[in-house]
């Protein structure tokens, strides 16, 4: 029989606890849908910042950013790293 919440110790009950956090961090840090989530909110962020959004969904920076400072960036983001610009 599977004892119940209730039939746990609190220590026990903390351990369990601590122990399907980092679980299901690990699960979450491994899942790839979430860094596609991040490159494309990063990317939205970045182009409503610095850029224009054109009609079919790509980005245009226009206001006297460089394609080449874009690309530095856009890896920076993507490596969770500040870029000073």
């Amino acid at each position: 029989m599977i004892p119940t919440m209730a039939q746990l110790s609190e220590k026990t009950i903390g351990k369990l606890a601590d122990t399907l956090v980092e679980d299901v961090i690990d699960y979450i840090l491994e899942d790839e849908r979430l860094n596609e989530f991040y490159l494309e909110v990063i990317g939205d962020a970045v182009c409503e910042k610095l850029g224009k959004k054109n009609e079919d969904g790509t980005c245009s920076f226009d206001s006297g950013i460089s394609s080449e400072s874009a690309s530095i960036l856009s890896i920076n983001l993507n490596a969770g790293i500040s870029s000073p610009m």
